[in-house]
């Protein structure tokens, strides 16, 4: 208890870093606020995040996960499909003549 040795077993030192501006470490990169007004690339901030979800990997879907996705995504494309067709039938039909009651021999309108 009355040692004058230091405790060497307990904890690891913290590192202590040198901030003073010397060129002593040239592999690290340091903050440089000389191009933070520069003008950057529109989609840069895209490339970025996309760079950045490069390196997360998740485990692979399993097969009952990749059937339920392609189920949704073939659901959703069905739909996109009968949403595109039902709207270009009735502009079709708009102006079909054989549609209009008016043309009709069969049908008649006002009085006879």
């Amino acid at each position: 208890m009355g040692s004058s040795e230091p405790l060497t077993h307990a904890s690891a030192p913290r590192k202590v870093y040198d901030t003073r501006d010397d060129d002593r470490t040239p592999g690290l990169h340091r903050d440089c606020d000389d191009d933070k007004y520069r003008r950057r690339p529109a989609l840069g901030w895209l490339a970025q995040l996309l760079r950045s979800r490069d390196g997360s990997r998740k485990r692979p879907l399993t097969l009952l996960q990749r059937a339920g996705l392609l189920l949704l995504l073939g659901l959703l494309g069905f739909l996109a499909l009968l949403a595109l067709m039902s709207r270009l039938g009735r502009a079709a039909a708009d102006n079909d003549p054989n549609l209009d009651p008016l043309m009709n021999p069969h049908i008649r309108v006002g009085p006879s």
